[in-house]
């Protein structure tokens, strides 16, 4: 078991293109994530990072940095994981999600590479995905909120929808956000009236969260 019950652990082999040589180090030394990128060693703590909370680590043109605030990140500048990193010309290598339950934590791997280098850890025994099955793996180990209608009469927007939650995500309060409106969402159905904002979207996520990957577009006079 690493670090938790109900923690997962996925490796991207031979996943991140570079025109120069790479090289990652990852070991889990009880709660710490020792990762070295190209000589240059960093740390997350584990037992540090707030439940709720995205944390990458990357590379850019200022080198190698730790973003204890990759969701924030993403939802100033309203764009999703990969648009961010392509963006910003960044090299994603290590991402951890948190909650009260434990980490969904993924590593991409540089090419040439089946596994991060290791002297404490055996990645070898984690489960092995190609970067296709990325956005499957991130939903097995997330949630999902499923929209069946919304209407909008006068000033009253109407929802119905049901939310599913993985392990990892059992004891946390989702939110359905809207105009500075938050939701919280049962697991299972969900009906609800709020305020209809015009001109304002839909998130799922955390309280007053606008992740764009989490969005639904709501149109007045259409479902």
């Amino acid at each position: 078991m690493l670090y938790s019950k109900d923690s997962v652990f996925v490796v991207f082999p031979d996943c991140i293109q570079s025109s120069q040589k790479e090289e990652l180090w990852v070991d889990l030394v009880g709660s710490r994530l020792e990762i070295v990128h190209n000589g240059n060693p960093m740390t997350i703590d584990l037992d540090a990072l707030a439940p709720c909370s995205s944390t990458q680590v990357v590379t850019g043109r200022a080198g190698d940095m730790v973003l204890y605030n990759y969701r924030e990140l993403l939802m100033i500048y309203g764009l999703k994981p990969l648009e961010f990193l392509q963006v910003f010309r960044l090299h994603g290598w290590v991402q951890v999600d948190k909650t009260h339950r434990g980490v969904f934590v993924k590593i991409f791997c540089p090419q040439e590479q089946q596994d991060p280098r290791s002297s404490r850890t055996d990645w070898s025994r984690v489960q092995h995905v190609g970067p296709g099955e990325l956005h499957p793996v991130d939903r097995k180990n997330s949630w999902a909120f499923t929209l069946e209608d919304y209407q909008i009469t006068g000033r009253v927007l109407h929802v119905t929808g049901t939310l599913w939650k993985s392990p990892l995500w059992q004891d946390e309060i989702l939110y359905f956000n809207h105009g500075g409106q938050a939701i919280p969402l049962q697991e299972g159905e969900n009906s609800f009236n709020l305020l209809y904002v015009p001109g304002e979207d839909a998130y799922m996520g955390t309280k007053y969260s606008r992740y764009p990957g989490r969005r639904i577009k709501l149109t007045e006079g259409k479902k």
